[in-house]
């Protein structure tokens, strides 16, 4: 026999095989078809069925590999056949997962890892309360996002006066919520130990989101509460600081004190215009007049009437005595409008001062009477307080009495306010200095700095 007839001979048997083989294929994918098919007949139930049914269907699917691995070459149709019934059979997997326990079966058949239909796992089922998780999650993000912006608010505000230990642990709240919340929205991992923390403290895993919505719309109440709240406590707390401060003639430090309510948002003008006021006096307890009549300025406009009487006593100090009038009467015309006021203080500082501003204008008989009219007040209502500027009426008018020849009635005049005058500034004292120097040296001088 000739080469070419041996190679023809060959030929035709190998084409016989892949005949054959090919053919054994087709009976297994008919097989395979038949079995899934009746998994596939019982309409949304598996009761006719039996574990057989679904072993048989794998083992076929088994058998079915172990062709192709013998013959890789096959027809493009067979492989067609093979990818719908495969889909078919991914698609049907929950009803042979509640025929049959893979995991058992695997380790009785000892499947190879390639073999995937012995590794299906159930369809994962969407919890109704999950359904809405986008939802929730986007709220979430919402709430966070208001709750950065009023952050950057606060910070500001806590920030104002320093930060105390007190504060800063109350920042870690916050900041732990916010770990527990960007634990949940990362995913993976951080999902999972978020939902392990939610179980250590009896809550379902589907409800993740709603936890975490919750705890950022508390984030966000919380520091909307916070960006109402703090301005106002701040500024109170350092207004209060402040004043004893000045009381104590400590100027720097409560000069601090009033200059950090200003860094203070959405404070009311009438509030600001009593630390404007206050910086005025410090200014003007150490004798920088140019300040002081600037921060006056302000808190006249800001409607503050003691720096109306303040002003004009710095005004007094630098000579202009017609400005120092023009204030003064305005204040008390404003004082008179006022029918239920109880500010006796100013009432009695805006006559005393105005008393001064007609000494120092040698206008002796105006001044006299309102200098009378200040004592008045002073013994009517503020007999029993301690405050700056006390007895400054009765120096002032001590030195009226003597320029008008009357020092005889001076005597109790000058003794009451050696014993009692309480300077508020250096123009003050120095006035005494001026009017009476043997006694300035008794007079007490610790309202001034």
């Amino acid at each position: 026999m000739s080469d070419e007839n041996q190679s023809l001979n060959l030929d035709a048997k190998t084409d016989l095989v892949y005949i054959k083989e090919n053919a054994r294929i087709g009976e297994q994918i008919s097989n395979y078809a038949s079995l899934l098919e009746t998994i596939e007949s019982v309409d949304g139930s598996v009761q006719n069925l039996t574990e057989k049914d679904a072993l048989l269907l794998l083992l076929a699917r088994d058998e079915l590999q172990n062709l192709l691995n013998q013959n890789p070459e096959i027809p493009p149709n067979q492989v067609l056949s093979m990818v719908d019934l495969d889909d078919r059979l991914y698609r049907n997997r929950g009803r042979l997962l509640k025929l049959i326990n893979l995991e058992q079966s695997r380790k009785v058949l000892r499947t190879p890892d390639q073999n995937w239909w012995w590794f299906m796992q159930p369809k994962e089922e969407i919890d109704s309360w999950d359904q809405v998780d986008w939802l929730w999650n986007l709220l979430s993000l919402g709430f966070l996002a208001g709750f950065v912006a009023l952050a950057s608010q606060i910070i500001p505000i806590i920030f104002s006066d320093g930060f105390s230990i007190f504060e800063s642990v109350g920042l870690l709240g916050p900041g732990a919520l916010l770990t527990l919340i960007g634990s949940n929205i990362k995913g993976g991992n951080n999902r999972d130990k978020f939902i392990k923390t939610l179980s250590g403290i009896g809550v379902p895993a589907k409800y993740c989101s709603e936890v975490t919505c919750l705890i950022a719309a508390l984030l966000f109440t919380g520091a909307y509460a916070a960006r109402q709240i703090l301005p106002t406590h701040y500024f109170n707390q350092l207004v209060t600081d402040g004043k004893d401060l000045y009381k104590n003639s400590r100027l720097v430090l409560s000069r601090e004190k009033f200059e950090s309510t200003l860094k203070l948002p959405d404070m009311e003008p009438q509030k600001l215009g009593e630390v404007y006021n206050y910086l005025g006096l410090i200014e003007e307890s150490v004798g920088n007049d140019k300040q002081a009549i600037e921060d006056y300025e302000r808190s006249i406009l800001l409607k503050n009437l003691s720096s109306i009487n303040n002003i004009s006593r710095v005004y007094i100090a630098k000579g202009d005595l017609l400005a120092a009038e023009s204030y003064l009467k305005i204040g008390l015309q404003r004082i008179r409008q006022d029918e239920n006021t109880t500010d006796h203080l100013l009432d009695y500082q805006l006559h005393r001062n105005l008393g001064w501003a007609y000494v120092e204008g040698k206008r002796y008989k105006e001044a006299e009477v309102e200098l009378k009219a200040a004592r008045k007040i002073s013994s009517q209502h503020l007999n029993n307080r301690e405050y700056l500027g006390k007895a400054m009426g009765s120096c002032f008018l001590g030195h009226v009495y003597e320029q008008t020849d009357r020092a005889a009635e001076a005597e109790p005049l000058w003794a009451r306010c050696r014993n009692s005058g309480r300077p508020e500034t250096i123009d003050e004292y120095r006035a005494i200095v001026k009017f009476k120097p043997e006694i300035a040296q008794y007079i007490d001088t610790t309202g001034i700095f």
